[in-house]
């Protein structure tokens, strides 16, 4: 099953390569690309591979990303300096001994750090006085998008924290129908859409 989820974001992938005459910009097209690219390098290591660590990794890069693409540079440096303090704090934390945990959850409180950054990024995107950087259905796919995108990771944790236990699958379920409509989303969203592309 994992492996027909894979050939989706597959085409989701593909779908964000296809969009060029009808692209937003070259540049948010370069940068879409390059985030659905490490979209796939992360579900691949984590589907195909089974190696969660090197998939946070890629993750992290996805989230860089999507972060520049619409939040800019600054925002960009706030988040790496976000994510390196608190994979700085973690790993300290465990050598010192006052935490027990491995690389791959110190991971994931970075992963989760820059997340937090992309979605305050899309929030300001949607709500800008300025809206000329993207139309307003791109606005939408991309907030609509990267908010599944999150309670998607949010039942990834927990489906992680209730292992073994009741109801544990439903968590697992509820990651792809999140996951699934958000990378259709996000890959749709470099596209300027309608006759006149005017942002009504």
């Amino acid at each position: 099953m994992d492996r027909i989820f894979f050939f989706f974001i597959c085409a989701c992938w593909i779908n964000a390569l296809i969009a060029r005459e009808s692209a937003v910009s070259r540049r948010d097209t370069l940068l879409l690309r390059l985030a659905m690219t490490a979209t796939l390098a992360a579900d691949f290591s984590m589907l195909v591979l089974y190696n969660n660590a090197l998939g946070l990794v890629f993750f992290l890069l996805t989230q860089f990303l999507h972060n520049y693409r619409y939040a800019g540079r600054k925002a960009l440096i706030a988040q790496i300096a976000a994510c390196c303090a608190v994979g700085l704090a973690g790993a300290a934390a465990v050598c010192s001994g006052l935490l027990r945990a491995d690389a791959e959850t110190v991971l994931a409180a970075a992963y989760l750090a820059a997340f937090l950054f992309s979605l305050a990024g899309v929030f300001r995107l949607f709500c800008a006085k300025k809206r000329n950087l993207y139309p307003k259905i791109n606005r939408r796919l991309i907030a609509l998008g990267m908010s599944l995108f999150f309670l998607c990771d949010i039942n990834v944790g927990l489906y992680n924290l209730t292992a073994g236990m009741t109801g544990n699958r439903a968590f697992q379920v509820m990651i792809w129908a999140f996951y699934l409509p958000a990378q259709a989303m996000i890959s749709g969203s470099g596209r300027k859409y309608g006759k006149d592309h005017k942002d009504l």
